[in-house]
């Protein structure tokens, strides 16, 4: 590269270089040309060393080559030339390198500032996901706690049906009791009018009257007192069965601990007797476990009599002296029969009810 200090001419004088006038106002406008781009573009720093570096390697080799002692004028001015139109189309090229440079600067810069708006938009769009996870977070703990009352109001709604359906029960069973009760104040009724009708016909004037009711009041403080003695006696005739169920219970254990001394004593005497022996205490086992059966049946009668009086609330005074021993055993037998079906009826009619429902 030529330096600027110093001028064509002294340079071409000290290279030994001739040239015509032409060529060498040519060469000095290019130089001037050159330092008008460099004085342009400065800001090119980087096109600007690569075209430091190709202009002094292509001096370089220009002035080894001008160097050179050439025979004649017209072979320097041909060289020259052909110097000149290389040096043109190395600064033709190293101008183009610079624009593809420039062009290159400007996508990148451009594609920094896409960088930079999508980089924006993907914070844009964290902060929206982040939003939206806490509002799920949100929904979601609102949803479960929503959820979680929801099964405790189920849980308490179908203990209220429980004790709802268990209340029915008791109203159901205290209905019958009391249309029973109607029942009877029916009957009651109807006797009290047939008293009255009866009254009025047989009675002509108020004495009449004052010595019925006389009357009346003794027989109701007779009535009174038998009463009195009935529920005495209904009291002693419970106790009595009360101490009968005792005695009963007591017998079968007695009955169930001999019964097991005597099988015990048979096995221990079939070992030391004879077949007819054997025979014969069969028997007598056979005679006494059926005692002994029985006794377990009738005491389970009674057992099975009092719980059916107790849970059909029933007001029944048995008193097993009017009748037999199996006539007794029949009555309980029929009244439990009749409890039952009662209760049967009940269920079902409990069973309809929830259908219905």
């Amino acid at each position: 590269m030529i330096p600027q200090s110093t001028s064509l001419d002294k340079f071409l004088e000290q290279n030994n270089i001739r040239l015509p006038q032409e060529d060498t106002e040519a060469i000095q406008r290019t130089l001037q040309k050159k330092k008008m781009d460099d004085y342009l573009m400065p800001e090119n720093l980087e096109n600007s060393v690569k075209f430091a570096t190709d202009t002094v390697n292509f001096g370089s080799v220009l002035q080894n080559q001008l160097q050179q002692n050439l025979p004649t004028y017209d072979q320097d001015s041909l060289t020259l030339k052909k110097k000149t139109r290389e040096l043109q189309l190395a600064q033709d090229e190293l101008n183009e390198r610079r624009r593809m440079y420039d062009i290159e600067l400007d996508k990148l810069n451009q594609r920094e500032t896409q960088i930079k708006q999508q980089r924006q938009e993907l914070e844009l769009s964290k902060q929206r996901f982040q939003k939206f996870v806490q509002e799920n977070s949100t929904k979601r703990e609102s949803a479960l706690k929503k959820m979680e009352e929801e099964y405790g109001g189920e849980e308490k709604l179908r203990l209220d049906e429980q004790r709802f359906k268990q209340v029915q029960i008791g109203m159901n069973l205290r209905k019958r009791l009391l249309q029973r009760n109607i029942e009877q104040l029916k009957t009651y009724q109807k006797f009290l009018e047939n008293v009255c009708k009866s009254s009025q016909e047989e009675f002509a004037n108020p004495e009449a009257i004052r010595t019925r009711f006389e009357n009346l009041n003794t027989t109701k403080n007779q009535l009174e007192k038998k009463l009195k003695e009935i529920e005495k006696l209904q009291q002693e005739q419970k106790e009595k069965e009360d101490k009968f169920m005792q005695e009963q219970e007591r017998k079968i254990h007695k009955l169930s601990q001999e019964k097991d001394q005597y099988i015990k004593e048979l096995n221990e005497k079939e070992k030391s007797t004879n077949g007819i022996g054997t025979q014969q205490s069969s028997q007598q086992t056979q005679a006494q476990q059926q005692a002994t059966e029985y006794s377990e049946i009738l005491l389970g009668i009674n057992n099975l009599f009092q719980r059916a009086i107790d849970i059909s609330k029933r007001d029944i005074k048995f008193d097993e002296t009017g009748y037999s021993k199996e006539d007794a055993i029949s009555q309980k037998v029929k009244i439990i029969a009749e409890v039952i079906a009662d209760l049967t009826k009940f269920k079902d009619t409990v069973i309809d009810l929830d259908k219905k429902k």
